[in-house]
């Protein structure tokens, strides 16, 4: 009997790299961006092949176990060769939700032609608030219809107490995906529940990994990515459905810093402008006054880049919207606004509830359910679950559409952004926003009230005496109870991403 060979040729597993390349194209193509799918299959096909050269020098003459490896390697990937599209039978509309992340509701205008023409299409809630100015709690009350204490995620890092409305969508027959920009959203938040796709995994290129390998071989990347690289990945998402689809997309461009990219600057004019200004703004000696002053003595810039990336997320939405059927049921709201310097809150958010932070854009266009025109009655964020189970024919427990609450409850325990800005802790506060008044309770300090409609910038509190004493107890009670400290992990990434002092 002739003796097999003594080590099978090392381009024996050219078969099952070919086959991991095809399995990565196949499984990737309705996921990935279009400049990275061939870069992420060639990934594929190499960790095959690097796979298979360690098999090949650690079998050395054991000629039998590397044809076992080789044969099960091969027929692993011939498993995965499948098309990942989720084909569903349901008959509903197809629904995609834009968040915008730090946009101002002010900031609608000639800056925002895409959203403009959205206006003109769907209802436009000029009183939309938000339940906290941060983005993973504002988030979580989106897809739960609840307030912040309601459903527990109260601050970034904090993971959900109660079911989002996305597994009910997914039981009606839908395919569904989020395509995120930010790691404050990754899925140990609990917001990935009943998502057949959680875009939380990137590199800096802005790839999506489906299988774990990919995201060990490819990075987990920073902790945001731009706007373009998540919307080409959403529309290779859709484009592969069949079925109905529900689609949320994530843009986080407006997010300091305020880095537009290079074709959407301010012109250089307007640049040399601004930058003399800076220069000619003098700097105090002290250090923490040079760093509290920064927002004052840079305030013309920063807004002049904060509108530029305004218009950036503008344009990705209309490239959004330009790739859904007209009868697709849209809505696109913000997390939460920014601060300008009102109330020495500059260029953050979280550190208050003024209107600048809680006042948002949200915009409805269903056609044949929802009337065009400005809706000027309070609106809370809360009502996108409600919304999404209407449009869907999803059951769910909280009000959406044609509900107007007689107040919404915000709420932020401490946390802050743009640490290097402003160096001490923030104190936690909360807030009951009414159609056209507010009443506010900081940590330690007493309640003010603001009448909006005669006090838009909130420039004079008031004693709350036009408020029911038992609303006042409520913000008090929720003060003196505080929700639990976060994990050391979370409080670094989210040092990373600004968030807290160093």
């Amino acid at each position: 009997m002739t003796e097999g060979p003594r080590r099978l040729p090392l381009w024996a597993w050219g078969v099952p790299c070919a086959l991991a390349c095809l399995a990565a194209w196949s499984r990737l193509r309705g996921v990935s961006g279009p400049e990275t799918l061939l870069t992420d299959a060639a990934v594929w096909g190499l960790s095959t092949l690097v796979l298979g050269g360690a098999l090949h020098l650690a079998l050395k003459q054991k000629w039998r176990l590397q044809l076992a490896g080789l044969l099960l390697t091969t027929l692993a990937w011939v498993t995965q060769v499948q098309d990942l599209s989720q084909r569903q039978a349901g008959a509903g509309p197809d629904i995609l939700l834009v968040t915008l992340d730090t946009f101002r509701a002010d900031h609608l205008g000639p800056n925002t032609p895409a959203l403009n023409a959205l206006v003109q299409e769907g209802a436009h809630f000029t009183n939309a608030v938000t339940t906290a100015p941060l983005t993973a709690p504002a988030h979580a009350s989106m897809l739960t219809g609840k307030s912040t204490p309601e459903h527990g995620l109260t601050a970034n890092g904090d993971a959900l107490d109660v079911p989002t409305v996305v597994p009910q969508i997914a039981a009606r027959g839908y395919s569904t995906a989020a395509f995120l920009s930010s790691k404050v959203l990754e899925r140990g938040t609990g917001l990935n529940q009943g998502f057949g796709l959680y875009a939380d995994v990137w590199t800096w290129r802005g790839r999506q990994g489906v299988f774990p390998v990919v995201s060990v071989l490819l990075g987990h990347g920073p902790g945001q990515r731009r706007g373009d690289h998540t919307v080409r990945q959403a529309q290779a998402w859709w484009r592969a459905q069949d079925g109905p689809r529900f689609a949320w997309v994530h843009l986080y461009d407006a997010h300091a810093p305020y880095a537009p990219p290079h074709e959407w600057q301010p012109d250089e004019d307007t640049q040399r402008e601004l930058a003399a200004q800076a220069r000619t703004t003098p700097a105090p000696e002290d250090t923490r006054e040079w760093m509290q002053s920064l927002p004052e003595r840079h305030s013309a810039s920063q807004r002049a880049l904060y509108a530029a990336e305004v218009a950036y997320v503008d344009h990705l939405v209309g490239q959004l919207l330009a790739s859904v059927s007209p009868d697709t049921v849209v809505l696109v709201v913000a997390d939460h606004g920014e601060g300008f310097g009102e109330h020495q809150d500059a260029f953050l958010h979280g550190a208050n509830l003024y209107e600048p932070s809680l006042n948002v854009p949200f915009i409805v266009r269903w056609t044949g359910h929802v009337a065009p025109g400005p809706q000027a009655q309070l609106t809370s964020i809360e009502a996108i679950a409600g919304i999404l189970a209407q449009a869907s024919g999803a059951t769910w427990d909280t009000p959406g559409l044609g509900a107007e609450p007689l107040s919404v409850l915000a709420f932020t325990p401490g946390q802050q952004s743009r640490s290097t800005m402003n160096p001490g802790p923030a104190a936690s506060v909360a807030a009951l926003r009414f159609q056209d008044s507010k009443l506010v309770q900081d940590e330690g300090e007493a309640q003010r009230g603001y009448r909006l409609s005669t006090d838009p910038k909130e420039l004079f509190p008031l004693a709350p005496t036009w408020v029911d004493p038992a609303a006042t107890q409520d913000l008090q009670r929720l003060l003196e109870h505080p929700p639990e400290p976060l994990g050391q992990d979370a409080v670094e990434q989210l040092k990373a991403l600004g968030y807290f002092s160093h």
